[in-house]
């Protein structure tokens, strides 16, 4: 029952007892008599009540039916709701799952304009590689044809150089003939002294005769030491000029030998005899090195294949830096062991120390004792004199095997460098390119230098080290490592296009 239906009920309930209260004063005496009119106001009174009480049952009842049906309506909006909810939480899995969906999409979107734009690149540098090409194509024949033209002037050339060879031999022999006309005159110089000789002593003994007869022949001894003053004079100018034409014999034989050397050296040998020799001379480097590593130390054993070059006075081994474990790239810090084992035919002998070219220090040697040359029996090829006598040199792979020829100039930069011309088809034999460390001849068989770059070629004119090693109980790690580390400064000052 609501509070306001009872306060209701309650004040009616309040006026009606108010109404039929009396407040006069009770007789006891008095009979109480019952009007009929108070009799029909309390039955009305009760109606009343009978039907306000009827009022409140019917309206507990529709409120029952309202709370069973509000409930009702609760239950199925908490139903509605739920389904409402798990609709909600579909459409949010689903509103995820098309989030990610267009995620990708925008990613692959996103990983497909990447592609387009690399493709485009690709495109663009394809052309400009298809230009370049073209463009080196072009500059190719016209290389070949300047080439032919070249190979002309150089047949042209060799003409010359051979008539010019044929008058050198021939002055040669004309020389000889001189030498050999000097000696005549020579020996009949000396003839002529042996003669001055006799004619002196036996002046020498008309002296003695005149200084006897000096008391009667005064006039006679005067003129005869006047002729013997003559015949003094007489005798040093013959034997000054006996000695001048021994010192010309003595020239004239020295310049016939370097005529002859110089001939010698002009003289072009065939590739295959350079190679021959390549091969005659391969000697075997073994270095073994322990280094420090991530996980602890590491031990490493290097093979490698040289040749042998001589300077005129010692013999040396020639490899390059990047076929070894003292590459310019390296962390020079964590070296900890160096040892060479070399071999040359069937000697073989501990190499006691490397050292870096003053020139390029990517170029590696190390001395060969005499007494194991010897023994080995080996000819060393000595150095170039002047790498620019031919046109053309010989390259021959550092490990042997194959061998070719191309012609090269020096560099403007630095004249101890040279670059290498790209080859005509048919100069290098099949699968032949050059690369780092093969080896470079001139075309008279003399060592010139290595490659250090596919292009680039470093000239050895000598043996100086800008900085050396020792090894096995010689190897020192810090030494080392202050040696590589000033070494690949003196690398970086080099000249950008021989790096």
């Amino acid at each position: 029952m609501s509070k306001t239906l009872l306060l209701i009920i309650c004040d009616f309930l309040l006026l009606s007892m108010l109404a039929l209260a009396r407040f006069d004063t009770h007789d006891p005496d008095q009979t109480i008599t019952t009007s009929p009119a108070a009799n029909t106001e309390e039955r009305e009174l009760l109606e009343l009540l009978e039907l306000s009480l009827q009022s409140e049952l019917a309206s507990r009842e529709r409120l029952s039916d309202d709370l069973t049906e509000t409930r009702s309506s609760l239950a199925q909006r908490e139903q509605l709701l739920a389904e409402r909810e798990a609709a909600l939480e579909e459409a949010r899995r689903e509103a995820e799952i098309q989030a990610e969906a267009r995620a990708r999409e925008e990613a692959e979107r996103m990983r497909a304009e990447r592609e387009r734009v690399r493709l485009e690149v690709e495109s663009q540098r394809l052309a400009e590689n298809f230009e370049q090409t073209r463009r080196r194509l072009e500059a190719t024949e016209e290389e070949r044809i300047e080439l032919t033209r070249s190979l002309g002037n150089v047949q042209e050339s060799a003409a010359v150089a051979q008539e010019r060879l044929r008058q050198a031999q021939e002055a040669l022999r004309a020389r000889e003939a001189e030498l050999a006309r000097r000696s005549e005159e020579l020996q009949q110089l000396a003839a002529e002294r042996e003669r001055l000789a006799g004619e002196r002593e036996s002046a020498v003994r008309d002296l003695e005769v005149t200084r006897a007869e000096r008391g009667l022949l005064a006039e006679r001894l005067a003129t005869e030491q006047t002729e013997r003053e003559i015949l003094r004079q007489e005798r040093e100018r013959i034997m000054a000029q006996t000695d001048r034409l021994t010192e010309g014999v003595s020239t004239l034989a020295e310049s016939s030998e370097n005529i002859r050397q110089e001939i010698e050296r002009s003289r072009p040998q065939t590739m295959s005899a350079v190679y021959s020799q390549f091969e005659r001379n391969q000697v075997k480097i073994e270095l073994f090195t322990r280094s420090r590593g991530l996980l602890g130390e590491n031990s490493r054993t290097t093979n490698l294949e040289s040749s042998l070059v001589t300077d005129g006075r010692e013999t040396f081994i020639v490899f390059h830096a990047a076929d070894s474990p003292l590459n310019l790239s390296t962390n020079p810090d964590r070296l900890l062991e160096i040892t060479a084992r070399i071999s040359i035919g069937d000697e073989s002998f501990t190499a006691r120390e490397i050292g870096f070219h003053s020139v390029d220090p990517r170029i590696l040697f190390t001395p060969v004792p005499e007494v194991i040359l010897q023994r080995a029996g080996k000819r060393a090829f000595m150095l170039s004199d002047d790498p620019n006598r031919f046109e053309e040199a010989i390259l021959i792979q550092r490990a042997g095997g194959n061998f070719g020829r191309t012609a090269f100039r020096r560099l403007t930069a630095s004249e101890r460098f040279l670059r290498m011309d790209r080859p005509l088809f048919g100069e290098l034999f099949a699968d032949f390119s050059a690369s780092r460390g093969d080896w470079v001849f001139s075309k008279n068989g003399e060592f010139i230098g290595l490659m250090v770059t596919p292009r680039h070629a470093t000239v050895v004119e000598g043996f100086v080290a800008v900085g050396r090693i020792g090894l096995g109980n010689a190897f020192n790690a810090e030494e080392a490592a202050t040696t590589i580390g000033r070494l690949q400064q003196r690398f970086n000052s080099l000249p950008s296009e021989v790096k």
